[in-house]
């Protein structure tokens, strides 16, 4: 036919029939422990309802007619809340109830991690006084050996073993943390 475009010959009848069925509503996307309020429309290019927000009427400005988003409690974790309680996750214990949780379902470890490093670094340091003591006992040459050239020797080793032996310890709990996240999120 003169004019007009041909088809081209590579386009079968199947791909006709996908086009004619192209989805009039757009998919969403609800995040994971989110409500409905926070289900959105991916913004695509397409027939007429993309890119808008589900539910949202045509010509309706985003966000209009719509409640806040109901938060799920995760705001308060990121320093938005005004306690330490409100910040703790729900079925968080406490250091006490922690640490007397018989059935250990949850840990003090955790809890207590930067407390012990403290410790750590209070008891190396109270062992480098010792150390420097009896240097200066042997006399001064051996006391400014002690202290320009075995003590800072001695706290960074000392201090890097405990902070490598914590770090491990955090490993293994964020291991679990983040291996319990994933079996909870496979069963629901």
């Amino acid at each position: 036919m003169a004019g007009q475009p041909q088809e081209p010959s590579w386009q079968s009848i199947g791909q006709e029939q996908t086009r004619a069925a192209w989805p009039q509503q757009p998919p969403t996307y609800t995040p994971p422990g989110g409500s409905p309020q926070d289900t959105f429309a991916f913004a695509q290019p397409g027939p007429p309802g993309y890119g808008q927000q589900a539910g949202q009427q045509p010509g309706q400005q985003p966000g209009q007619g719509y409640p806040p988003p109901a938060w799920t409690g995760q705001e308060q974790q990121y320093g938005q809340g005004n306690s330490a309680r409100a910040a703790r996750p729900a079925g968080e214990k406490g250091f006490l109830g922690s640490l007397f949780d018989f059935s250990f379902n949850s840990f003090v470890t955790p809890k207590i991690i930067k407390v012990l490093y403290v410790l750590f670094t209070a008891w190396t340091v109270l062992w480098a006084l010792i150390i420097l003591r009896f240097g200066f006992h042997y006399g001064t040459a051996a006391g400014i050996f002690v202290l320009l050239v075995v003590e800072p020797i001695f706290i960074l080793l000392t201090l890097g073993v405990y902070r490598v032996i914590l770090e491990a310890f955090m490993v293994v709990f964020r291991i679990y943390e983040e291996t319990k996240k994933i079996s909870e999120r496979g069963q629901s």
